[in-house]
């Protein structure tokens, strides 16, 4: 055999490489399934007046062709309470058109909405004070704020316009020493919330907590009067997501604007439920 002539024979070809096996694409993974969110309505409250919840299913049935049906499911921890979850809801205007109507009983309603408590104004001024005691002596306005309100809260007999004037001027100077408001009446707040500082009334033949009962956005909210004995029942949210049965009465204190309130005779609130997410590989082995 010739020895190869690289000028006649040409370049010589390129070496073999070798071709390994692809590795398999990854199959495509599963999209990730959210987990679901169900509201529950849950029964916190049961009042003893059957005859004001009586009237509130009575014209729940006379409506019954007219409003459209709510669809949340209930937890029903008291016998009796379930018709609750399905009821037909007034609104704004209903309870307008029941106070218009001069019923020689009050008239009972189921509404829904979000409840806030009005908290007490003496307290709110402690917890606020209690809040600058610290900081106060760095700051001479405030210093001097909290001197001359001093002794106001424990005074049975301070007028309410002076608590409230008082809680304000002090709010007022801490926010001018830097101090933010929103976070300041937060914790002023939260403080009230948990040792059941809610504002009081004696009124429509027992002890009442005042809360508001926002209905309408667009509308102010009633005031409500919630029967003192549900007080160790309610959670310590400061807004509860709710649907109550209430009856309508003519005005009780001269402070508030609105010629009728609303006294809560049943009280249930939404709870939103994370459902567990289902696995991705579903029932396979």
């Amino acid at each position: 055999m010739r020895p190869p002539n690289p000028i006649a024979d040409g370049p010589p070809p390129p070496p073999r490489r070798s071709v390994l096996p692809s590795a398999p694409e990854p199959e495509p993974s599963a999209p990730e399934v959210e987990p679901a969110t169900v509201q529950h309505l849950e029964l916190i409250w049961g009042g003893p007046d059957e005859a004001a919840i009586q009237r509130a299913r009575r014209w729940n049935r006379e409506q019954e062709k007219h409003l459209p049906r709510t669809g949340a499911r209930a937890v029903e921890p008291r016998k009796g309470a379930h018709w609750l979850k399905q009821s037909r809801l007034a609104g704004h205007d209903d309870i307008c058109a029941a106070v218009s109507a001069g019923a020689t009983e009050p008239p009972a309603r189921v509404v829904e909405g979000t409840l806030t408590f009005d908290l007490d104004p003496a307290e709110e001024l402690k917890a606020t004070r209690a809040a600058l005691r610290r900081v106060a002596p760095h700051h001479p306005e405030l210093r001097r704020t909290m001197e001359s309100t001093e002794g106001l809260a424990e005074d049975p007999l301070t007028p309410l316009a002076m608590l409230r004037t008082a809680t304000h001027e002090l709010i007022t100077k801490a926010v001018a020493a830097g101090m933010a408001r929103a976070e300041l009446q937060s914790q002023t707040r939260d403080t009230l919330m948990r040792h059941r500082k809610h504002a009081e009334l004696n009124i429509l033949g027992g002890d009442h907590l005042v809360a508001r009962l926002h209905l309408d956005s667009s509308v102010a909210p009633w005031v409500a009067y919630v029967p003192k004995e549900a007080m160790s029942t309610l959670p310590l949210m400061p807004e509860l997501p709710v649907r109550a049965v209430v009856t309508v009465h003519a005005r009780q204190d001269p402070e508030e604007r609105g010629t009728h309130g609303l006294k809560l005779h049943a009280l249930a609130r939404f709870v939103e439920v994370t459902e567990p997410r289902p696995s991705p590989s579903g029932n396979k082995k």
